[in-house]
């Protein structure tokens, strides 16, 4: 029982951890640098497009785990989604 809740209090906390360092990196949308990883984020695993690869269910589930991929880093980040989608529109406007 003490280990099976230490595991849970080990996991609990290691979660912590991690979304505490994904929110020091790429939590500030005031910082260029963080602007321009999300948006490169973005462009490559297609967070904007559709993801349903016509006939073929392994691209869709491989497409769609893409995408799914970008919304687990900005969630882990705290990022609010429509924050990070004007950002992202604003970046794509002035130029990369």
């Amino acid at each position: 029982m003490i280990d099976r809740v230490k595991t849970r209090l080990d996991r609990l906390f290691g979660y912590q951890k991690t979304a505490s360092a994904y929110r020091r990196k790429l939590g500030d949308l005031g910082d260029p640098d963080t602007v321009l990883i999300l948006t490169d984020l973005a462009r490559e695993l297609n967070y904007r497009k559709t993801t349903i690869v016509p006939g073929d269910a392994l691209g869709t589930a491989f497409e769609e785990g893409k995408r799914e991929a970008f919304l687990y880093i900005t969630r882990r980040s705290k990022q609010d989604s429509s924050a990070v989608e004007e950002a992202i529109n604003e970046e794509l406007t002035n130029g990369t």
